[in-house]
C-alpha cells in the first residue's frame, strides 16, 4: 500500500469521507445502504469477505443505493 492509503485506512473520519463522495456523486437518498455496499465490497480483499443482500420493495432504491458514484 502507498504511504496514503496507509494513512487513509487509519483515518477516523474515513466514513466521513466516503460519505461526502457518495453525496458528491449525486446520491440523495439514506447513506446506510450505500456504505454497506461498500464495506461489503472492499471486504473482498479480506481472507473471508462478507456478503450482503438488499431487500426491499419495488422502486425503494436498491439499485441507486448500489450504484452511488
Amino acid at each position: 500500500m502507498t504511504t496514503n492509503l496507509m494513512e487513509l485506512r487509519k483515518d477516523p473520519n474515513l466514513f466521513s469521507k466516503i460519505k461526502a463522495e457518495i453525496v458528491g456523486g449525486g446520491y440523495a437518498g439514506d447513506l446506510t445502504p450505500p456504505l454497506l455496499a461498500y464495506v461489503a465490497a472492499m471486504s473482498r480483499l479480506l481472507d473471508n469477505p462478507l456478503n450482503l443482500v438488499l431487500v426491499g420493495p419495488s422502486g425503494a432504491g436498491k439499485n441507486r443505493a448500489i450504484d452511488a458514484d
